[in-house]
């Protein structure tokens, strides 16, 4: 049976050099095709690259391989949730192409740095933009999660590759907020989005899951600021105090773990998708957010699901729809891992989604073909022929 081959592997090695040596040596297999990795913020990531570069080097296994990835919120593998880890997945098949493409200055450009990267990802595979056929062809995005452009990225991506089926995720910095790292063609990228196009015809599938339920209760977006994602009211008040009154609390009682119990999301076709609260804007009683909403949607108040059976039940789903597995990339948001930790269920969660070789890691936010969206799991699944 033809298909994808992979490895996982991971170190928490302090060391730059030795953690990057003892992955590579963990996965290293035949006729390479990609390296995807994701890393701690903790290490310092020219030295990650450095370290890359170097043993690529001398390595004929790696020779010509590319690496891409990204610094993250934590790292998982099928063996567990990590922290201040150098985690990776190799890819090796005759059946498998990919085209890497980075878009640079996004906060800058953020339509047209998609469009660049896409080109590029089309050059390498030797077709053109047209060419594109969601049958054989899956996107895989990663972008600098401190810009707060995910939403344009996602639209210019979407404007010029309309058929790609995308999944991603938003780098993160271990929950510092100060600085995120694109890895991608042997250097490393700030203010930046990288994006993999795997032609193959090899079934894949891009799934999305989130563990919310929805209330009865509606807010429509009445003032808003799109580019720095505040809200400043709901239906004609002060944002904060009319999601408190839906909620039937104080406005003083707002807190993260509120913001948690009850994101907001916008519906289509009977699927919900998270849009969460950041934070009480105190002066304007203003809410600010992980993602845009636009002035005059309408928004529904989320309640919290079961997030083990939720995920339990998109797994099962897949299974039955492509049975064989080789992979699974996935994309967690560093709130929905939160919740999970507060919950106990972190070891379980792994089991759940660990039907395959598994990579992932904790983002600030999730990309799902057009959108960019929060407190929800992304993931790419690979089957086989």
């Amino acid at each position: 049976m033809g298909g994808i081959s992979v490895k996982t592997g991971y170190s928490t090695n302090a060391n730059e050099n030795l953690a990057v040596g003892e992955v590579l040596q963990e996965i290293k297999q035949d006729d390479l095709k990609c390296v995807l990795f994701f890393v701690s913020s903790h290490y310092d990531q020219l030295k990650i690259s450095e370290a890359i570069n170097s043993y690529a080097a001398q390595d004929d296994f790696y020779r010509d391989v590319e690496f891409v990835g990204c610094t993250s919120a934590g790292e998982f593998t099928q063996h567990g949730f990590m922290s201040k880890s150098f985690s990776a997945m190799s890819f090796s098949s005759h059946e498998l192409a990919i085209g890497i493409g980075v878009g640079k200055r996004i906060s800058d450009n953020p339509i047209g740095a998609p469009k660049k990267a896409v080109e590029k990802a089309c050059s390498q595979l030797g077709i053109s933009v047209d060419e594109l056929d969601s049958s054989i062809y899956t996107g895989l995005v990663l972008i600098d999660g401190l810009q707060s452009v995910e939403e344009y990225i996602m639209l210019g991506l979407s404007k010029i590759a309309r058929t790609l089926r995308v999944a991603g995720g938003s780098a993160g910095d271990d929950s510092n907020f100060k600085k995120t790292i694109i890895h991608a063609l042997g250097k490393t990228y700030e203010n930046a989005m990288v994006l993999l196009i795997f032609k193959t015809d090899v079934p894949m599938r891009i799934v999305q899951t989130n563990s919310y339920l929805p209330t009865t209760k509606r807010l429509k977006i009445t003032k808003a600021d799109l580019e720095n994602r505040i809200v400043y009211e709901f239906n004609g008040h002060p944002a904060a105090d009319e999601y408190a009154r839906a909620l039937g609390i104080e406005v003083d009682a707002l807190n993260e773990d509120v913001f948690m119990k009850h994101p907001l999301a916008l519906s289509f076709e009977d699927e919900y998708y998270m849009r969460s609260i950041f934070k009480v804007i105190n002066e304007e009683r203003a809410l600010m957010f992980f993602s845009r909403i636009t002035e005059g949607t309408s928004v529904t108040i989320m309640r919290p699901g079961q997030i083990l059976q939720e995920t339990q039940d998109v797994i099962k789903k897949i299974q039955h729809e492509m049975q064989d597995i080789s992979a699974i990339i996935a994309f967690n948001c560093i709130l929905r891992y939160r919740e999970s930790e507060r919950e106990g269920n972190l070891e379980e969660l792994i089991d759940d989604i660990s039907i395959a070789p598994l990579l992932g890691f904790n983002t600030y936010g999730e990309q799902y073909n057009g959108m960019h969206i929060n407190q929800t799991m992304t993931l790419i699944v690979f089957g086989s022929n």
